[in-house]
């Protein structure tokens, strides 16, 4: 996969967004999607080396800068920062996306702006607001209609989660983020009735039962929430997304009801609380690693025979990729 580091550009920095630039020739070892940024860029050749004199190693550096340069400006088009929040500028939409949030000691609550520069705010980005070991409380705004499968994740001592009454996609439900339908649950709060101290030391677990109507357990949805001991699912869930409840490793209980009929990838990867799991005959779908260092499983039950159930690489419960000792029981 392409990497490209993005960094905000020097203010002083001229070059504006969209401008295009020549140069003869990409910079040979630098990662592909700089090289095909440099391959836009026409400045004079200087030979196929760096010179040894003075002269020419000074011209080569001078190059090099103005490179770095114009890549920095590409590189932070539409960014903008405003206080602890980081957001791009969409120009087809002529909204903005909160890409980042800086984590400080000094909040506790973070607001999702309606409108920034007088525009909507109608996305949560990537990572954008991830392991924030400070953050108790969250409001998302009523513009807000898309948040990405990875916006907010891993707050250790989140707590609550609410949505302005106005948001047509998403609510919140006792402080649980939910679509605006019920029929998904986007993230549970790391925190949200565990109780830990200072040192961060569990004090007391936590349990929750998924409200009745939801079809889906979103991606990430439980992601490394290491207080919650037990998840009561309704009859209504047919998936378990991806990484669903990833390190939730204190989780020692959850039903799999009937009518459930995929688990995604790394859905209860190092849930070492588990010891006994039985899903429904309905499941068909099984992906790679579900129960990857879910090493304490000594029971797997599948009520349904294993031709009707399509099988992900090392589906089955492993200690760090090695196989354990564990009894797979297929069938009724």
């Amino acid at each position: 996969m392409k990497k490209i580091f993005l960094l905000p550009a020097p203010r002083d920095a001229s070059v504006s967004c969209g401008s295009r630039f020549n140069v003869a020739a990409p910079l040979q070892g630098a990662p592909d999607g700089v090289r095909q940024v440099a391959a836009a860029v026409r400045i004079p050749p200087v030979g196929g080396r760096l010179r040894s004199n003075q002269g020419g190693f000074k011209r080569n550096a001078f190059i090099l800068l103005l490179l770095t340069l114009m890549l920095l400006a590409f590189a932070s088009c539409g960014r903008e920062k405003h206080g602890n929040f980081e957001f791009l500028y969409q120009e087809e939409t002529d909204s903005y996306t909160l890409i980042y949030y800086t984590d400080s000691a000094a909040v506790s609550e973070l607001v999702i702006p309606d409108t920034f520069k007088d525009k909507p705010v109608i996305a949560i980005g990537q990572l954008a607001i991830g392991s924030c070991d400070t953050l108790e409380k969250i409001v998302i705004g009523k513009n807000i209609q898309e948040i990405d499968k990875w916006g907010i994740v891993d707050c250790r001592y989140l707590k609550v989660i609410e949505v302005d009454e106005e948001n047509e996609h998403f609510t919140s439900l006792d402080g649980v983020l939910y679509s605006k339908d019920m029929t998904k649950i986007i993230t549970y709060p790391n925190a949200h009735t565990a109780e830990y101290a200072q040192d961060g030391k569990l004090l007391k677990p936590a349990s929750y039962t998924v409200a009745p109507g939801t079809n889906i357990i979103g991606h990430c949805a439980f992601y490394k929430c290491y207080g919650l001991e037990k998840v009561i699912l309704p009859d209504s869930v047919e998936e378990i997304e991806d990484r669903a409840f990833h390190k939730c490793e204190g989780m020692t209980e959850i039903n799999f009801p009937e009518g459930l009929h995929t688990i995604g990838k790394d859905a209860f990867l190092a849930c070492r609380g588990l010891e006994e799991v039985t899903l429904p005959s309905t499941i068909r779908v099984l992906g790679e690693y579900v129960f990857y260092n879910a090493d304490n499983i000594k029971t797997l039950r599948i009520l349904t025979s294993q031709e009707n159930v399509t099988l992900g690489n090392k589906w089955y419960p492993t200690s760090a990729g090695r196989d354990i000792s564990v009894e797979i029981i297929w069938g009724e």
